[in-house]
């Protein structure tokens, strides 16, 4: 008697928007941003801090960050060697997504595998006009490696990593404390207009000491970065079917019209077209 075993696809990954593998010397730092697609970096030698909205995290040989969409993130490099990682972006769906939210791992033996046979398979294309820039999708070369390779390297490290509890916790450093402090209060006043001051005397530091930690651990200044949270959360609302006018007011936008612009910068499309991007 023969059984039909149902695969159960609650992971799936319809598209590959970047993958490059590459070196960063000591004190490189990648501006912050946000997308609305998943991203992950994985270090494959040294070691760099990673900034995922409020957390902050150091991450040496073997970890891996997942950054969900709509997350504000960065890296800076401090390791004097400075720092190999794989980085790659994607979208995902699935009932599985779920578990990689907010999540950042220490990879075990066959999960460490999994990455190597990865890297090895992208080392074949070094000949490729992309690969020799570390770069392995380009518009201009499409066929410098096959997506569907990739992705089912991907996916496979995935399904290993959803039931791991080797997750790595947020860096205790003062500094990144102080951030995530901060950060903290933005989140949870994002629908309305803090001033500078009122955050300062909330964390308990001084306006250059703030301004300071937002620029190493995100790359923007405070005002920037709480534009970038509103935003985010507008987007949610949007896709949640709220209109552009009660989504502006309840984010505390001075205006509709500013508040679109805004929006269209970031975002690369106007908010009436929120729910036609889901991916």
């Amino acid at each position: 008697m023969y059984y039909r075993f149902t695969n159960r696809q609650d992971i799936f990954i319809p598209a590959m928007i970047t993958l490059f593998l590459k070196d960063y010397p000591r004190g490189f730092s990648f501006p912050g941003e946000l997308h609305d697609f998943w991203e992950c970096v994985y270090v494959v030698r040294g070691a760099v801090s990673v900034s995922a909205d409020n957390r902050v995290y150091e991450l040496t040989r073997g970890d891996i960050v997942f950054h969900k969409p709509m997350e504000i993130h960065k890296f800076h490099v401090d390791e004097p060697q400075g720092a190999r990682l794989l980085i790659f972006s994607f979208d995902m769906t699935g009932e599985g997504a779920a578990a990689f939210r907010d999540k950042v791992f220490a990879l075990q033996e066959e999960e460490r595998h999994v990455v190597e046979d990865f890297i090895r398979y992208l080392a074949r294309h070094d000949g490729t006009e992309g690969a020799a820039r570390g770069w392995y999708l380009t518009v201009s070369n499409e066929g410098a490696i096959d997506v569907a390779v990739a992705v089912s390297y991907i996916t496979q490290l995935f399904l290993l990593l959803r039931q791991s509890e080797t997750t790595r916790t947020p860096s205790r450093v003062s500094e990144a404390a102080a951030f995530s402090a901060a950060a903290d209060y933005l989140h949870a006043h994002v629908c309305e207009n803090p001033d500078t001051d009122t955050l300062c005397r909330a964390v308990g530091t001084s306006r250059s000491g703030l301004k300071r930690l937002f620029r190493r651990y995100a790359d923007m200044g405070i005002h920037e970065y709480f534009l970038h949270l509103k935003l985010r959360y507008a987007l949610v609302m949007l896709r949640d079917g709220k209109s552009v006018t009660e989504t502006a007011a309840y984010l505390g936008f001075s205006s509709q019209a500013y508040f679109s612009r805004a929006f269209r910068r970031t975002m690369g499309y106007a908010p009436s077209k929120a729910r036609e991007q889901i991916p």
